[in-house]
């Protein structure tokens, strides 16, 4: 298929699997209801209280909901790949006798992290079915859900940069997010219509990183403050960032499976960048050993086909939630990805890979996927975390694994 007609096809290409939720919602009971509205203004949300079985591994998370003036029909929590959009009652929060709160409380593993809302709906439960199924559900409820005001973490949307609560279990991994705006860039320009921002943390540049989504990270959930951070703490070297924005084609047509992509990444925008002359002066070397391409979801699927076509450039891959259910046209049930790994690539790559628990079947595509590559001769390690499709989740995955690539090897544990 000749360039241009995949850009035209690409939609062909991406056939999306059924991918079912695999882990049941466990209600619990709630804790005495007089003692929620106190309990809630002195901790923060959700509240979090030992497993009633006694299991260390597990944790009773309660969600909690003031309706303040109109009473509404029912209340949904909208937790990453924990809310069901086929069956959203299990995610219900039930009204409290006497108290104006609403509340759920669920059995959780101790690692769990998750990005959140609370939903009042006017709808009532047995007409929820009206609102549709799966996307549209989704959709519909989401219309009317809103951060949770007694969160004690939160982060902004990725599309709106409205207010997202996160929930965290005592047992979640430890990140370093350093959440602040972006300075200033060293440089940005558009190349061939993609749109680059270009940041270095310090000279000498030691490693480039080619960030994909790159407009999410330099504005929305800006990166850099971040990377900044890991290099002032000598756990990664200088590091040239290179945030990769979507062209006029569009984000999917970009990332799904597009042979011309990692080309275009290769041979127009990292030689644009490195031509610079506000990158020229920073005696920057450039080689794959050193050079690493990271994305997510579909930017994870990208990544590594960026790689696997052009070794010779990028040497290292972080796909965090890759999109490796994508099937092509003529793949029958193999992934597309997979497939391409029969023709080898033409250099050593390393490949570390992140996926949630939560995430509905992808966990077996990335192990299936990583034990492939393994068996190929290559470096190639998975990390599994308890979450879901969730940038809450990469934003602190994000600079594990790039000191795991680029750096010292590994963050400290229980690093905050």
């Amino acid at each position: 298929m000749h360039h241009h007609d995949h850009e035209r096809g690409h939609s062909r290409l991406m056939r999306r699997p059924v991918l079912r939720r695999d882990q049941p919602v466990t209600r619990l009971a709630l804790p005495p209801g007089p003692v929620l509205a106190h309990r809630v203004a002195a901790e923060g949300a959700p509240l979090i209280d030992p497993d009633p079985h006694g299991d260390p591994a597990h944790r009773r998370a309660t969600f909690v909901w003031n309706e303040r003036g109109t009473r509404p029909g029912s209340v949904i929590l909208h937790a990453n790949k924990f809310t069901d959009y086929d069956d959203p009652a299990s995610c219900a929060l039930e009204p409290v006798p006497g108290t104006g709160l609403w509340a759920a409380a669920f059995r959780v593993p101790a690692g769990w992290r998750s990005s959140y809302r609370i939903g009042p709906l006017p709808q009532t439960l047995d007409r929820l079915g009206e609102l549709g199924t799966g996307r549209a559900a989704r959709a519909a409820l989401l219309r009317h859900a809103q951060a949770d005001p007694h969160a004690r973490a939160g982060m902004r949307d990725h599309q709106d940069g409205s207010l997202w609560s996160v929930a965290e279990m005592p047992r979640a991994p430890g990140q370093t997010w350093v959440d602040a705006a972006a300075p200033g860039f060293l440089a940005e320009l558009t190349v061939g219509g993609t749109p680059v921002w270009v940041h270095a943390t310090g000279a000498p540049v030691g490693a480039i990183l080619v960030l994909l989504d790159g407009d999410l990270w330099a504005r929305r959930h800006p990166v850099t403050p971040t990377l900044d951070e890991l290099t002032r703490r000598n756990l990664l070297p200088g590091l040239l960032t290179v945030l990769v924005g979507p062209s006029g084609a569009g984000r999917a047509a970009d990332l799904t499976a597009n042979e011309a992509y990692p080309h275009r990444l290769a041979d127009e925008v990292l030689p644009a960048v490195l031509d610079h002359e506000r990158v020229r002066g920073l005696g920057v070397r450039p080689s794959p050993g050193t050079t690493a391409v990271a994305g997510q979801s579909l930017g994870g699927l990208a990544a590594v086909h960026a790689a696997w076509r052009r070794p010779e450039v990028f040497g290292n891959v972080l796909a965090q939630s890759g999109s490796f259910w994508v099937q092509g046209a003529q793949d029958g049930e193999m992934p597309w990805m997979h497939r391409q790994l029969e023709v080898p690539a033409d250099g050593p790559v390393r490949f570390r890979f992140q996926v949630g628990t939560m995430e509905w079947g992808m966990p077996a595509i990335t192990r299936d996927l990583c034990d492939r590559l393994r068996r190929k001769g290559y470096d190639a390690r998975l990390e599994e975390f308890c979450g879901g499709h969730d940038r809450a989740c990469w934003r602190g995955g994000l600079g594990a694994g790039l000191v795991d690539l680029l750096g010292s090897g590994c963050l400290p544990r229980g690093d905050n």
